[in-house]
């Protein structure tokens, strides 16, 4: 949006919309590392079982915007798990591939 739209960062607002929460993204070592290999550890939280970690993938872009320059003020981040609202939403970790698609619009103004 800066590149090719001249946008100022200041000016830049961005909502990350519901998805797969912390709380069911449970990931083994080979994706924690590929996480940790970005910079990304404060997204990295420790599972239960051997080996298994849970990533916070809100998180996880919330860091790239604000690397990005976008102010924390202007970064929403919605509180809802699909995982644990499939009769709200789609999700293929609880629901299997069966399923439907979510979309996001988006707008210059």
């Amino acid at each position: 949006m800066i590149n090719d739209y001249l946008c100022k960062k200041e000016n830049i607002h961005a909502i990350i919309g519901p998805c797969i929460g912390v709380c069911h993204f449970e990931v083994g070592t080979d994706v924690m590392i590929e996480f940790k290999n970005t910079g990304l550890n404060k997204c990295i939280k420790k599972g239960e079982k051997p080996d298994k970690y849970y990533i916070d993938l809100k998180e996880a872009n919330k860091e790239y915007l604000l690397r990005a320059g976008v102010s924390e003020k202007n970064i929403t981040v919605s509180g809802e798990c699909t995982c644990c609202d499939t009769r709200k939403y789609f999700s293929h970790r609880a629901c299997g591939a069966d399923t439907g698609r979510m979309a996001v619009i988006a707008q210059l103004r």
